[in-house]
């Protein structure tokens, strides 16, 4: 496609983003794949090919990636060394690598332990050109990432997953793909306790499907139990989780637990927020909250009715409104490609 003169890849563990941008670098071309990495790299290599298809000789790329941390890598090192191998067999043209060097954030013959689950400061780094005092919240498949931003400087104090997650930075509670019990364990509704067992029966997507805050667009994955993604089908995970079997009788119930879940699930992102707040001095009153990811709709919701500033990725990028409407599911894909655009 001779539109696309510069192009964005974030490769996750789970997913393959790509964000291409046109010569007036507006948004042109924006794509989601399941890529699941921890498999191995056959199908991603036969993505990656597919690339070629979509840019030109002079298109340059930009890239970013947490794919390293699949556990058929012994070592995120190795996993980051042995992705940008099969990248550049691959494309092997004009590719820069986002990592997190001072003042050089990308480069051709990047560090290995800078390239490592580096995605989310790319994102950082673009939203503190557009706004100066702004928490970005990127609610994903699998986790959350919070970046925080005073007076156009990313403050974060973790940069490692290690640090992000003491800190709160970064939280493995995502939209699609997180298991009920990495949620929570047990919660008290209605004067009695309910128990979440730790078992591999439901995810959270079963969750936003019954309550109705997903799309097909966004709901990727297979289901625990590999059965349709029917509401039916999602209502007797769920119960299953609980500790029992789905009847009609139980159906409110089981809607009431989903919302409960979702209740748990948001305030650890809303505690986190007014943590870091505290931590940082940033007033509520001064930041504007920038919400992507696939989940960015739901959050939306959530916190304008918790008085914030909300703002969602796609107000802040150039491009048709559908287009920049996707590109926000895919905020540091976004991010590389506006980022790579201004390499001289």
């Amino acid at each position: 496609m001779d539109d696309i003169y510069f192009l964005g890849i974030d490769i996750g563990g789970a997913n393959l983003k790509i964000v291409g941008l046109n010569k007036n670098k507006k948004i042109s071309f924006v794509s989601q794949e399941k890529c699941e990495i921890w498999k191995g790299l056959s199908d991603f290599d036969k993505k990656i090919l597919k690339i070629n298809k979509i840019i030109s000789n002079k298109t340059i790329i930009g890239v970013t990636m947490t794919a390293e941390m699949c556990d058929n890598f012994k070592k995120r090192k190795k996993g980051v060394k042995k992705i940008i191998k099969h990248i550049r067999k691959g494309l092997d043209r004009n590719i820069y690598f986002w990592e997190n060097v001072k003042k050089k954030f990308f480069s051709v013959k990047p560090s290995y332990d800078n390239v490592a689950s580096m995605n989310w400061l790319a994102t950082g780094k673009f939203v503190a050109k557009k706004i100066s005092n702004a928490i970005v919240i990127d609610l994903g498949s699998t986790s959350t990432d919070l970046i925080f931003i005073k007076k156009t400087k990313i403050v974060n104090k973790g940069f490692s997953d290690l640090k992000r997650l003491h800190f709160s930075e970064l939280l493995y509670t995502g939209f699609t793909r997180t298991p009920l019990f990495g949620i929570t364990n047990k919660f008290r509704f209605n004067k009695k306790n309910y128990f979440v067992l730790p078992e591999n029966f439901a995810n959270i997507a079963d969750v936003y499907r019954i309550l109705k805050k997903t799309s097909s667009k966004i709901d990727l994955f297979d289901t625990m139990d590999r059965r349709s993604k029917s509401l039916l089908n999602s209502y007797r995970r769920v119960a299953r989780n609980f500790g029992f079997d789905y009847t009609n009788k139980k159906k409110e119930l089981i809607l009431n637990l989903c919302k409960e879940i979702v209740k748990i699930q948001v305030s650890k992102i809303t505690n986190s927020v007014k943590q870091n707040l505290v931590r940082y001095k940033m007033s509520k009153k001064e930041v504007s909250l920038v919400m992507c990811g696939i989940g960015k709709d739901f959050l939306y919701e959530q916190f304008v009715q918790k008085n914030y500033k909300v703002l969602k990725f796609e107000d802040i990028v150039a491009g048709k409104s559908n287009l920049r409407k996707k590109a926000a599911f895919h905020a540091p894909a976004t991010s590389c490609a506006f980022l790579v655009s201004s390499i001289k």
